[in-house]
């Protein structure tokens, strides 16, 4: 998308579209020696709409599979965990340590080998709640995310009932972490 606002940039000039109303524009045009450029736009076209129905589609079943796991994570980053793991049985049965580090493979092996620090997350980066928390407090929300993670996949795959209670408990425990960073922190006494 970038390289075709480019390209459209050199020839007609500066425009305000960028993306899929970018590419739809320039499929709309006439002009001769632009088909190279229609192409890829059409090409931009179509694959936008293979991403917008494989969203639809993990909405729609990713809600009937793990309806637990979707109110904790999100669909998106729910389908990708239980890849990563290869089903629900699987992610149900990893300790929430694991789950945390799930899809950070490599930087986990730099540390085993001692190059590096030990990772505090790996695909649950993408959850909301941990991206855009400030940088010392992301290793203990990650772990508080992971760990429900965990137990959402359980209910998934042992019992199938939806726990509502999950999500407030995970925020609750979030808030805490927010708090407990930014209080001032009490002398211990001498007593």
């Amino acid at each position: 998308a970038e390289r075709l606002k480019e390209w459209y940039m050199l020839i007609f000039g500066e425009t305000d579209l960028s993306g899929r109303e970018l590419a739809v524009r320039i499929t709309e045009l006439n002009e001769p020696g632009s088909e190279q450029m229609c192409c890829l736009a059409s090409s931009l076209i179509s694959l936008h709409d293979s991403r917008y129905s494989i969203e639809e589609y993990l909405k729609e079943n990713m809600q009937k599979t793990a309806p637990n796991l979707t109110n904790i994570a999100g669909y998106l980053l729910g389908a990708r965990l239980l890849s990563m793991a290869g089903s629900v049985e699987r992610l149900a049965s990893m300790p929430s340590s694991t789950v945390q580090v799930l899809g950070a493979s490599n930087a986990l092996f730099k540390h085993l080998r001692g190059k590096a620090p030990s990772p505090k997350h790996g695909l649950i980066y993408r959850h909301p709640l941990i991206n855009s928390a400030p940088k010392k407090l992301r290793g203990k929300i990650a772990r508080a995310l992971a760990s429900k993670i965990s137990l959402a996949a359980r209910y998934d795959c042992y019992s199938g009932d939806v726990n509502k209670d999950l999500l407030s408990e995970l925020e609750k425990k979030v808030a805490n972490i927010r708090k407990q960073a930014t209080s001032p922190e009490t002398p211990p006494s001498l007593g």
